[in-house]
């Protein structure tokens, strides 16, 4: 492979930009929680590259074990930046993402299926995968459901999780598996990865995995070659991994 002209994204343009600069490559600002930061940023993309090869998604937040905001207020939030940004962000660049493409979301083994306790949402999750499963709107609304019951307190009543983070991540692993189906026409690969535990800002640096040690499953599944690319898949460490 002759590898990848990269273009990087970041919400907050004085550190893209140093990041950038270190990595030699250009930066455009993209905030995950603007629509219009977001079709704004397809735009200048479109206009100063033509389109793409690869979009990675690995944007999104996660409230501290500490902070005091009651869970609450942490649902709105987290599913707001890490699966509707997520989406929003699909929605606005796969348009420029060339035929016979990639995408690949920073997913995490917290979204795993086993944290939901209804075996109904359980088989409707699962449903993402399979031809006539989950659509997009579907999951926007479980997603959308999932934030009203937590606002309320009921949200264990109804099967779901007591971690935002993590039922974001689901919604970002079922979401990849929607793609994958979807996108098959366009001959367009959508896997998603869990980078492991790193030492970034989001872990207060308490991580055992470097940044770049995280990225290597993203780096692999880029490189693979286009009669080995798998699709939907949920992987970590270079390997695919059970949902």
């Amino acid at each position: 492979s002759t590898g990848f002209a990269v273009i990087l994204a970041a919400r907050d343009g004085e550190r893209g930009r140093m990041a950038a600069a270190q990595l030699n490559c250009p930066f455009v600002q993209l905030d995950l929680d603007s629509k219009e930061s977001i079709e704004a940023c397809a735009a200048q993309v479109s206009k100063e590259h033509g389109s793409l090869d690869l979009l990675v998604n690995n944007a999104a937040i996660a409230f501290k074990g500490s902070d005091p905001t009651p869970f609450s207020q942490q649902a709105q939030p987290t599913i707001h930046t890490n699966f509707f940004g997520t989406l929003n962000v699909c929605n606005a660049f796969l348009p420029i993402l060339n035929d016979g493409g990639q995408v690949i979301n920073v997913a995490s083994v917290s979204g795993l299926l086993r944290i939901i306790q209804s075996e109904n949402l359980k088989r409707t999750f699962l449903s993402s995968g399979e031809p006539g499963g989950l659509s997009v709107e579907a999951l926007s609304a479980l997603m959308a459901d999932f934030v009203n019951h937590a606002q309320k307190g009921d949200h264990n009543e109804q099967g779901w999780p007591n971690t935002c983070y993590g039922t974001s991540k689901l919604g970002v692993i079922a979401l990849t598996k929607i793609l994958a189906r979807t996108l098959a026409g366009r001959q367009i690969a959508v896997n998603c990865f869990c980078p492991g535990y790193c030492a970034t800002d989001m872990s207060s640096q308490r991580g055992t995995k470097t940044a770049a040690q995280g990225a290597e499953t993203a780096v692999w599944l880029a490189n693979l070659d286009k009669e080995a690319r798998l699709t939907g898949g949920f992987f970590q460490d270079s390997a695919p991994r059970e949902w």
